[in-house]
């Protein structure tokens, strides 16, 4: 298609490799009609856009440059790509995804590297592209998929980065990660009262028809360590951080 110059509201614009994860974040309508009106559970609801601020404050934080997108259970968040904070960036990502598991909330998502446009105003790319496909067609479970088909990610050898059949995906479910983001600064108050939630209905997005595979197992798992950690806060003298 040809386009005037009166067309061009932008100018020219050029994509930047950027690393793109994209979310879903679960049950997120449901949440927002059985909220209503009640002031609190309004205030729950909000950890979630408050979490991925304080994740992308994080990322930005070591590679300045982190942007956020969100539009009602669709949320973008990326970062121009660096080799050296590549880490920490899927580090802060998975963190994202455990807060908000113990605040009761599942994400379904998926991370690559790519052409992207993102800045406070737009959001477009085969990037996002790319992690939208690997999340609506791969991801299947509450879990961030980590694309196959990027060649840095292979050398990620993290404590949060796991496979099963033939996907890596980040699983900040794992006990190493686990006390690794434990701090003796939090409100153990809080703690109990956003990890309820999750105890109660941390299994409901992975269905009994599942099969009893490696997928299923690792489902259980996670639901069982977060109500083991519940379960043993109260002698513990470090703290999660969420």
């Amino acid at each position: 298609m040809v386009m005037d110059e009166s067309e061009l509201q932008y100018g020219e614009l050029h994509y930047e490799r950027r690393i793109v994860a994209y979310f879903d974040v679960l049950g997120w309508r449901s949440e927002i009609e059985q909220a209503g009106q009640d002031a609190r559970k309004i205030a729950r609801i909000a950890i979630v856009p408050k979490t991925f601020g304080q994740g992308v404050s994080q990322i930005s934080a070591q590679t300045p440059g982190a942007h956020l997108t969100s539009f009602s259970d669709n949320v973008v968040v990326s970062a121009p790509y660096k080799i050296d904070r590549l880490q920490s960036s899927l580090d802060s990502l998975a963190m994202i995804q455990l807060r908000l598991a113990f605040a009761g909330f599942w994400l379904r998502g998926a991370i690559t590297i790519g052409p992207l446009i993102h800045n406070q105003d737009l959001v477009f790319g085969p990037a996002l592209n790319r992690a939208y496909e690997l999340e609506s067609n791969h991801a299947k479970y509450p879990r961030i998929l980590i694309d196959n088909n990027i060649e840095e990610f292979s050398k990620i050898d993290a404590d949060f980065v796991h496979s099963e059949s033939g996907w890596r995906f980040t699983d900040p479910f794992d006990t190493n990660f686990i006390n690794r983001k434990m701090s003796s600064n939090f409100d153990m108050e809080l703690v109990a009262r956003l990890t309820k939630t999750a105890n109660a209905g941390c299994s409901d997005y992975f269905p009994t028809s599942v099969s009893r595979g490696a997928t299923r197992l690792r489902a259980s798992a996670r639901c069982r360590r977060i109500k083991q950690y519940n379960s043993t806060r109260g002698s513990r003298k470090a703290r999660l951080v969420i």
